[in-house]
């Protein structure tokens, strides 16, 4: 599971993916507003996505095989 996305594991709960990197975001005071935005509607529903598409494809981006 920690292959595929990135975990999150705050007290209350744990977040994967699109959504671990909004709560990382909100969590830094410079990326604040970044990852509040990042958490309205129209832009989670478009970032799930395009996290998912970039997690499975990491390796063109690293340059290594999986």
């Amino acid at each position: 599971a920690c292959k595929e996305e990135l975990k999150l594991a705050t007290k209350t709960a744990v977040y994967g993916g699109a959504d671990a990197v909004v709560r990382i975001c909100r969590g830094l005071p410079l990326l604040f507003t970044f990852g509040w935005l990042l958490s309205l509607p129209p832009f989670i529903q478009l970032l799930r996505p395009l996290y998912r598409l970039v997690a499975r494809n990491r390796s063109c981006f690293t340059n290594q095989k999986r």
